[in-house]
């Protein structure tokens, strides 16, 4: 694995913020991202409502509305997104209090785990980098500029409905992809020079064209 200080640098901090914090939504958004469909409210309703999982309930629901507008999952933290579940508990769970403490790691990954269903969404580790380094490669024969690159891995991921890794992962496997193109690209290039070279020097060891003198002028 690439060290941090030997990482690329691809996007600025206000361009990774663009694209990995926690969505900021409006009053008019909330009707938006954080409406369940019949068959998640369902889900949501077949359990009783206790103070003891009414956090886990408020989780799936902030993750289901971030997931919905950046398809990943984002790190939450009640205190900083106090306002989405303030929305939340008040639109769903009037006559409850929200907690202040996370659901149990479980329950987080259960969540996570029936939101890709859901939304017909894959985190396989393998397959994504596969599909990351084949786009870096495809890519690469056409630009060396690491934004288009960049750009184009993200549009290939959300084509093929995979879930965007972290930016320090993204820059891992670009970089790997990257180095791995280029190994290739000079490999390539060695073979070729040594080819070429080959040939020219077997067209230096050529003898040179017959004359049209016969042997008989020779003896004289």
């Amino acid at each position: 694995m690439l060290l941090k200080k030997q990482r690329l640098h691809i996007l600025d901090q206000d361009d990774i913020e663009k694209l990995y914090a926690k969505p900021a939504f409006t009053l008019i958004e909330y009707g938006y991202y954080f409406m369940l469909p019949e068959v998640l409210l369902a889900e949501i309703n077949s359990t009783k409502i206790e103070p003891k999982n009414i956090s886990a309930k408020v989780y799936f629901i902030l993750q289901y509305g971030y997931f919905k507008a950046r398809h990943l999952f984002s790190k939450i933290d009640y205190k900083n997104s106090q306002e989405d579940v303030d929305f939340i508990v008040s639109h769903y769970f009037p006559e409850h209090a929200s907690s202040n403490k996370l659901p149990t790691r479980k329950v987080q990954r259960q969540t996570k785990t029936k939101l890709l269903k859901h939304f017909e969404f894959s985190d396989n580790r393998k397959s994504i980098e596969k599909i990351i380094e084949e786009k870096v490669t495809y890519l690469a024969k056409t630009t060396a500029h690491l934004t288009l690159i960049f750009d184009g891995v993200l549009s290939e991921l959300e084509q093929k409905k995979c879930v965007l890794p972290a930016y320090s992962k993204m820059q891992d496997l670009l970089g790997a992809a990257l180095k791995k193109e280029d190994r290739r690209l000079s490999k390539t290039t060695k073979e070729a020079l040594k080819n070429h070279t080959r040939v020219h020097a077997i067209k230096c060891q050529l003898p040179l064209p017959m004359t049209t003198t016969s042997f008989a002028d020779l003896s004289y």
